[in-house]
């Protein structure tokens, strides 16, 4: 007995086919050495980079979360009720998307958060070295090597760490990619 496929189960095939056509072309482009492949290269490093600048970040702050609710606290911009719970759930945050974007995962995502924080901490740095009343920026411990309290070079290393949170943002492939394969 013959049995014959309705046409839309032909057409779905179809589509399939073409699918995977296109999926198949497009690994072909990324294995020949285009633009994609150097550019995901340059994305790894920064990936990594900003990744592992965040992870580091964190450690010191989880392992004595009440040092860095003072620290949090001499900054006198939250209510005295919610020091302690940023101080405690912050450094998981850039942890989580640190390790986020060192393995990859929602890069774009990750790579937006930690630049608006960044943001946000290079504002109230501003303002509270303006006047006069910026001790410690507690983005590091202080035995750490990327630790300063020279203001220059708190804003050049901040600067610099928000362009590869943005360079992380604009360049992502992986919506791309994904848009492909799927």
């Amino acid at each position: 007995m013959l049995i014959h496929k309705s046409p839309r189960k032909r057409g779905e095939n179809l589509a399939q086919n073409l699918q995977y056509s296109k999926r198949r072309q497009h690994l072909c482009r990324i294995m020949e050495g285009g633009n994609i492949f150097k550019l995901s290269i340059a994305q790894f490093i920064v990936r990594l980079l900003l990744g592992g600048i965040f992870v580091y970040a964190s450690l010191d702050k989880i392992a004595y979360p009440e040092e860095f609710a003072k620290i949090v606290q001499n900054y006198n911009i939250l209510p005295r009720f919610s020091v302690k719970i940023v101080a405690y759930l912050l450094p998981w945050i850039e942890l989580i998307l640190g390790i986020f974007l060192i393995v990859g995962l929602f890069i774009r995502e990750s790579a937006f958060a930690l630049s608006f924080l960044l943001l946000i901490f290079m504002i109230i740095i501003g303002v509270k070295s303006l006047n006069g009343t910026l001790e410690n920026c507690g983005c590091f411990s202080n035995s750490s090597p990327l630790s300063s309290s020279n203001m220059f070079i708190i804003v050049l290393r901040d600067v610099f760490f928000l362009l590869c949170g943005i360079l992380l943002i604009i360049t992502d492939r992986k919506k791309t990619l994904t848009k492909n394969f799927i």
